[in-house]
């Protein structure tokens, strides 16, 4: 799944302002210089990764030991043998993006995620 502001990338936020925001959520810690693991103990549920990339969506970061300032989107991977644990990762990744006020895009059904349930986008309310 990936956070961002449109199907282009279009915004850019500070990489400092993600990983302020991000590094309160309970249970996630620092990956190195460019994201984030969600863990418990030793069992590693999501990596969240903040980047810098192009119009399609490819990491445009030279150097990723020290990454752009800005970013555009935040990509979440759940490693296979965590999948059980999908519903959890999906609430702190539409979280994240609620926060950036950013949209949820699943690149596997090329869909924006939303609550099905209501037939409203999940983020809104009313």
């Amino acid at each position: 799944m990936t956070a961002r502001k449109n199907e282009t990338f279009s915004a850019r936020i500070p990489r400092e302002d993600v990983h302020a925001m991000v590094s309160v959520f309970p249970d996630i810690e620092p990956n190195g210089p460019g994201g984030f693991v969600l863990k418990r103990g030793d069992e590693l549920y999501m990596e969240i990764d903040a980047e810098l990339v192009n119009v399609e969506g490819d990491n445009i970061e030279e150097d990723l030991s020290n990454p752009a300032p800005e970013v555009n989107c935040v990509n979440f991977h759940i490693p296979h043998a965590f999948i059980d644990a999908a519903d959890e990762c999906l609430s702190v990744a539409k979280e994240i993006a609620a926060k950036l006020g950013w949209e949820l895009y699943d690149p596997q059904s090329d869909h924006i995620v939303s609550d099905e349930s209501s037939g409203k986008p999940w983020w809104k309310f009313w």
